[in-house]
């Protein structure tokens, strides 16, 4: 394995020199952290316009968008959606997983893939011109949208959009991990989510730590700290860099309890997701439908690509 790992997206600890515990001693994944941000700040300078929404993403992490579409184009784009939905679960019906714990493997089919958090199934479909016009056409104008470069600092179009559906299976059978509060990754990146339906509080919407994208003092502290821990070797310490976050946790660094976010149909949800979130709990067999893109920028370039 290489050094040059270091000035990658990795985040893994399991990895030879991210997870080298001398250099966490001395502050390897602080210096990762401050070094990425900064090519974040440099990378958004380039881009001279300030979209609207833009300072609340900032300064919160998320931004909720109601009434995104105007209602003819809405209308649209839903059908088109739910009509695809159908078709897959009509083809390849939608299964509970008891047997399969934890962070699951894609299981792929024709046009998508289907993957479990425990008992959770999240179902992905692809956006095609062919297939899904209207959803394409709306996808592409998302992915060029200021807000969601300015956020991402990038130039390009982000992230690959894809119709998403997410099934709640039993918890008490078998838990779903992404119902625990944590962050993705030690730099920013950003995450989006467009519902067709309205996410109510039983259909387990997102939770998030208002701030928390921010990197004060404590924060640091408590990555430094979760670093050296996962780069320690003992038996039974995780070394996945998707660091979990306790309440406790969450009062050392001065941030609020999770809020959770309900939302209407026709509402788009931009989210940092160097914040710490969670999927919100929900009732068995509930869901939610809609569409879905993850970008991961490259954290240390400082110039827009």
């Amino acid at each position: 394995m290489s050094v040059f790992e270091l000035i990658s997206s990795e985040k893994s600890f399991a990895r030879k020199w991210i997870g080298h515990a001398k250099l966490n001693e001395y502050g390897l994944h602080k210096a990762r952290i401050r070094l990425a941000d900064a090519c974040l700040a440099a990378r958004r300078f380039q881009d001279l316009g300030t979209p609207a929404n833009f300072g609340t993403f900032l300064r919160d992490g998320i931004v909720a968008l109601p009434n995104y579409l105007p209602t003819d184009a809405f209308t649209a784009i839903k059908k088109e959606a739910l009509e695809s939905f159908a078709a897959a679960a009509d083809t390849y019906p939608i299964v509970g997983n008891t047997v399969r714990k934890g962070f699951g493997d894609k299981q792929p089919f024709p046009g998508g893939f289907d993957r479990y958090d425990g008992g959770t199934l999240n179902r992905f479909l692809d956006i095609t011109e062919e297939k899904t016009p209207a959803c394409f056409k709306f996808a592409s104008a998302l992915g060029i949208s200021q807000l969601y470069r300015k956020a991402a600092g990038t130039i390009r179009r982000p992230g690959k959009f894809q119709l998403y559906q997410t099934v709640h299976g039993d918890d008490g059978a078998n838990p779903d991990n992404q119902k625990l509060l944590h962050r993705d990754t030690f730099h920013s990146a950003v995450k989006l989510w467009y519902f067709f339906k309205d996410v109510e509080p039983e259909h387990g919407p997102l939770d998030y730590v208002v701030g928390s994208h921010k990197m004060n003092d404590k924060r640091l502290k408590w990555e430094h700290q979760k670093s050296v821990r996962a780069s320690s070797g003992r038996p039974g310490v995780t070394q996945g860099g998707a660091f979990r976050a306790t309440p406790a946790d969450l009062r050392y660094m001065g941030l609020p309890q999770p809020t959770s976010f309900p939302v209407k149909a026709n509402t788009l949800v931009i989210a940092d997701i160097r914040g710490f979130h969670r999927r919100g709990h929900a009732e068995t067999h509930s869901e939610r439908l809609g569409i879905y893109a993850n970008f991961r920028p490259f954290p240390f370039s400082p110039v827009r690509c």
